[in-house]
């Protein structure tokens, strides 16, 4: 009676086996069929893996010159906490940049340029600013070539892109507007792809804003008249530290009341760099004014 039973249990799984051991399909066939199907999709990932894969990242921050701060743009959206963030880590007059990070993921290595920022509005083209490049805290040129698992740095003074996009007709019409200004970071790869920082990252575990709501100053504060010199014209073929030490020997020749002859001091100096030297110091008698009366 028991062995009645357990046989007709046993009966379904013994038709299965009866029906495949008598298909007219070879298990030989099945197993080429899969293994052909594997080696396909091998070589879909291999090839959508295995050449060049660009990620760009966005970072804020502000630097002397010789050291540097920077982090995601969302810790810079309260300024007040900023000091909570940062601490006093540069006491030296400084000027805010933008850090763009290219890292190259992939098996080959890829050719990077034009590290920019694309500023966004609703109903408003885009604006995307190319900005001078500073060769202490990155690449000294806007064209470079990233090795597989490697990365390079760009960073670029902040204030002169933003016043660079405010100088489009369209972006003034957007700055003027109740919707936020927002940026990402830009590159363009040698196959001419754009490549562009993402609207979200991965943090601590959660998601967080990677994308920019334009303000300005970043700090909170109005940069000091050393500063602004050094943001206005910023040259990246001088090193920046002593481009603050240049502005603030200027500043004070003019405060002292020296001759503008003697503070612009013409000998030697290239066209381009007295025209540069010109505007400084009118800017610089323009911000000491503002300062003696206030």
């Amino acid at each position: 009676m028991l062995d009645g039973r357990v046989a007709k249990l046993l009966q379904p799984i013994v038709d299965v086996v009866t029906t495949v051991n008598d298909s007219p399909v070879p298990w030989t066939a099945i197993l080429t069929a899969a293994a052909a199907a594997l080696g396909l999709c091998w070589a879909v990932l291999s090839w959508r893996f295995g050449g060049s894969m660009l990620k760009v990242e966005l970072e804020l921050g502000y630097t002397d010159g010789r050291a540097s701060v920077h982090g995601s743009p969302r810790d810079f959206d309260d300024p007040g906490l900023i000091p909570r963030r940062f601490g006093n880590r540069i006491t030296n007059p400084t000027i805010d940049v933008a850090v763009v990070t290219v890292r190259n993921r992939g098996r080959t290595a890829a050719t990077v340029l034009n590290p920019s920022l694309r500023f966004t509005q609703s109903g408003v083209e885009p604006v995307v600013i190319v900005g001078m490049l500073i060769p202490e805290l990155g690449e000294d040129d806007r064209r470079v070539r990233v090795e597989a698992h490697d990365s390079r740095v760009f960073a670029m003074p902040l204030a002169a892109m933003v016043a660079a996009a405010d100088q489009d007709i369209d972006f003034q019409k957007a700055l003027g507007s109740r919707k936020p200004v927002r940026a990402r970071a830009q590159v363009t790869s040698g196959t001419g792809r754009v490549k562009r920082s993402p609207i979200l990252q991965m943090r601590d575990r959660r998601f967080e804003r990677a994308r920019w709501t334009v303000r300005m100053p970043l700090r909170g504060r109005e940069p000091s008249p050393q500063e602004q010199l050094v943001s206005e014209f910023y040259v990246s073929s001088e090193p920046l530290y002593d481009q603050f030490l240049d502005a603030a020997g200027l500043l004070l020749n003019v405060s002292s009341g020296k001759p503008d002859e003697e503070i612009v001091g013409a000998g030697g100096l290239q066209p381009g760099e007295m025209f540069r030297r010109m505007k400084m110091l009118g800017r610089a008698v323009a911000l000491t004014a503002r300062k003696d009366a206030q």
